[in-house]
């Protein structure tokens, strides 16, 4: 591993004990962490995820012989130190990662079509021919010194006098852990704290600190036609994004350029609704007339009559899809002294999946760099 982590390897041989280590979310930002402090000795990690599977909105469904990617649509990185980390860690993987050759391009709220920033075209687009959730499956196979529980759906956490942490959810409370790190989206957290137990005056309204940085929701539909679907204006474009937010649909784009997700002769469209049409729908069911509207509309945008050439449709509600800003982080050094970290997108206001990445490592660094407190901690004791 890179960054401060390679070059400081604190070893943790001052402290006459396994610093334990528990993490609340098996998503991006949970993983890239964990693999991180993998590298680290006398380290051990517990990972806590809600549900059975890994990668959070990195999600990718599969049917038949085909696999799309419904939340995030692919991986990329503004900063180079950090797209260096990401191909070393796939490294192994080269048969699995590819990037998408075209461009994504812009439409506006009349649904005229248009080249975007070439600047931006020019940044690599990664996924795997197994789908973007991959990424996840190749975090964990670099794990050691890690445990999942998974189905741990997390309702509160608890802090003692002694400096201890432990993470509570549905069915039980964990051990004690030294250092804990929440990685769900910011609202998630906000009710997580809201039903903990904190004792210390530093954490008093650290609450209303991620209740304040709420997300967009989003719906999301896959399309799959039995035909390949012509794109308006061009062939040169991979996805369309709505520049100026006023139309339905925020973003709509083509699994077949991704090699190995689709067959060879049809179309799969993810079409996700923009955040206005998506809140004003969200409670409503699916299936039926709002897929229907959604088929119409993106119809529409494509001059795309679907008809009889759709196969199936699948969408999902995304509920915490995108941050709108980031989280205010004026307190997170007294909350870190006290054992308490966080990572994830929020950190940043953008949802990306370089940035779920992102911040793991450099949450990691930040708890790396408190192990000297910690050895001071303990000689204490």
């Amino acid at each position: 591993i890179t960054l401060a982590i390679q070059f400081k390897r604190l070893g943790m041989e001052q402290l006459n004990r396994v610093l334990r280590v528990g993490i609340i979310g098996a998503g991006i930002s949970g993983l890239s962490l964990a693999t991180a402090l993998s590298s680290v000795k006398n380290v051990t990690t517990v990972i806590h995820e809600k549900s059975k599977v890994l990668s959070g909105r990195a999600a990718t469904r599969r049917r038949d012989s085909e696999c799309y990617d419904n939340g995030a649509n692919y991986i990329s990185f503004e900063d180079e130190k950090y797209e260096s980390l990401f191909l070393k860690l796939v490294s192994g993987e080269e048969s699995s990662l590819v990037t998408i050759p075209r461009k994504i391009w812009l439409f506006d709220k009349l649904g005229n079509i248009k080249e975007g920033d070439p600047r931006y075209s020019l940044k690599n687009k990664y996924t795997f021919k197994q789908g973007v959730n991959y990424f996840g499956k190749i975090l964990r196979s670099k794990l050691t010194n890690v445990d999942f529980r998974f189905e741990s759906k997390v309702t509160s956490i608890e802090n003692d006098k002694d400096g201890g942490w432990y993470i509570i959810d549905e069915n039980s409370k964990s051990d004690r852990y030294d250092l804990i790190v929440l990685t769900p989206p910011s609202p998630q957290i906000a009710d997580i704290l809201a039903n903990s137990k904190l004792d210390a005056p530093e954490l008093k309204g650290i609450e209303k600190t991620f209740r304040d940085a709420n997300y967009f929701k989003i719906i999301s539909t896959a399309i799959k036609t039995s035909v390949k679907i012509p794109r308006p204006v061009s062939e040169n474009y991979f996805a369309l994004l709505n520049v100026d937010r006023e139309h339905p649909i925020g973003w709509l784009s083509f699994e077949e350029d991704k090699p190995g997700h689709v067959l060879d002769g049809t179309s799969l469209l993810i079409v996700q609704m923009s955040p206005k049409w998506s809140e004003e729908n969200f409670e409503k069911e699916l299936k039926g007339d709002i897929e229907s509207q959604i088929v119409q509309i993106t119809g529409d945008l494509l001059h795309f009559e679907f008809k009889e050439h759709i196969q199936w449709l699948d969408s999902k509600k995304w509920r915490f899809a995108l941050p709108e800003r980031g989280v205010e982080r004026e307190n997170f050094e007294s909350y870190n002294k006290l054992g308490l970290f966080f990572a994830g997108d929020f950190i940043f206001g953008k949802g990306r999946v370089s940035n779920a990445f992102i911040s793991g490592f450099q949450t990691a660094d930040l708890i790396v760099g408190s192990l000297d407190s910690w050895a001071q901690h303990d000689s204490k004791r």
